[in-house]
């Protein structure tokens, strides 16, 4: 089963962190945290995206590619994929 169920064996969502505890919760913890990555990363062509009953984040560029991150230090591999950058995840401009 997968974390979105809250089996036993799965672990706190990571990005729920301080959200209720609760399936909803999960789904807007997840949604903010996909609109906030879009604003930092808008400068460099990405989009973030939180697809509903999943636990992953779609990271797009304007050309359509695609990289999904299940957990928030894969998103600074995913910016790195899609535009051939280094970025620094604490450089908040």
């Amino acid at each position: 089963m997968c974390a979105q169920c809250r089996a036993p064996s799965s672990r706190v969502d990571w990005y729920a962190a301080g959200a209720p505890d609760t399936l909803a919760g999960r789904r807007t913890a997840r949604t903010e945290l996909a609109a906030a990555a879009t604003r930092q990363l808008a400068p460099l062509g990405l989009r973030v995206d939180a697809h509903p009953g999943s636990m992953t984040l779609a990271v797009r560029s304007a050309t359509g590619r695609t990289v999904v991150v299940t957990r928030l230090d894969e998103l600074a591999d995913a910016v790195r994929t899609l535009t051939c950058r280094e970025i620094d995840p604490l450089d908040v401009p």
